[in-house]
């Protein structure tokens, strides 16, 4: 089972939140550490990043779905989002995939036709 507290670390590396912001997402890191549980047959340095990249890109589109506007102008109405933190997560999320590409368990089967 992957340690939590090194995801929990491991997630303030990389997001740039503070544990105390991240203690109001423990559920979204609870669920991406169940999913990292679920995918990796055993516990290694790749499944705890994993669950902390999964967690980030959790944790980023909460934040984006917030209403936060970066600039706005008056007469003309310009309002703009800055989706940087979002991209930036999901980048690093795919990145890991393809890192685990062939150390993820599969334990499904399809049934193509009988």
């Amino acid at each position: 089972m992957i340690d939590i507290d090194e995801v929990k670390e491991a997630l303030e590396e990389i997001s740039g939140l503070d544990s105390d912001t991240l203690d109001g997402f423990s559920v979204l890191i609870q669920n991406a550490v169940a999913s990292a549980d679920a995918q990796f047959e055993e516990d290694s340095d790749l499944a705890v990043m994993y669950a902390a990249a999964k967690a980030n890109y959790d944790i980023s589109l909460a934040l984006n779905s917030q209403d936060k506007i970066t600039s706005f102008a008056a007469g003309d109405v310009k309002i703009t989002e800055d989706n940087q933190r979002l991209e930036s997560a999901k980048a690093l999320y795919e990145s890991i995939i393809g890192d685990c590409t062939g150390t993820v368990s599969d334990n499904g089967f399809v049934f193509k036709t009988v």
